[in-house]
């Protein structure tokens, strides 16, 4: 997804365009809810373990993009995401492959997701029928 204007700035510089993929959110029962979702880079750093994102596989992405799994998950409300609803595009799907490599890159070499949030994100893909990964 793409948030224009992303409310929270990296670094301390100005408000700008974030590219995120949406990994899940906390169980179905508990209100209120809370979406995960990872963001995404065009600059390659060579830091740490990734995957990438080709344009020409994924056509509405602007550029090539990196997904590093040693960065932080981001964790907002529903109430929050409902704030800034005319900010956020649903540019594409993500194959089912793919967030299944994110998901197993994250809970193999991330040290910034929690286990409560692993296993909230194992049990969204599964609900929509991404299964067969492991548990956290």
């Amino acid at each position: 997804m793409k948030w224009t204007h992303f409310p929270e700035p990296q670094f301390g510089g100005d408000k700008k365009s974030r590219w995120f993929i949406c990994l899940g959110q906390t169980d179905f029962s508990i209100d209120p809810k809370n979406f995960y979702f990872h963001s995404t880079t065009r600059q390659e750093n060579g830091q740490g373990r990734k995957i990438c994102f080709l344009k020409h596989n994924y056509p509405k992405f602007t550029y090539d993009c990196f997904l590093y799994y040693n960065e932080p998950p981001y964790s907002r409300s529903e109430y929050f995401i409902s704030q800034h609803v005319g900010n956020i595009e649903e540019l594409c799907f993500i194959s089912n492959e793919d967030i299944k490599i994110i998901y197993e890159g994250i809970r193999r070499y991330s040290i910034s997701y929690s286990r409560k949030i692993l296993l909230d994100i194992h049990n969204s893909l599964n609900l929509i029928g991404i299964t067969g990964l492991h548990k956290p």
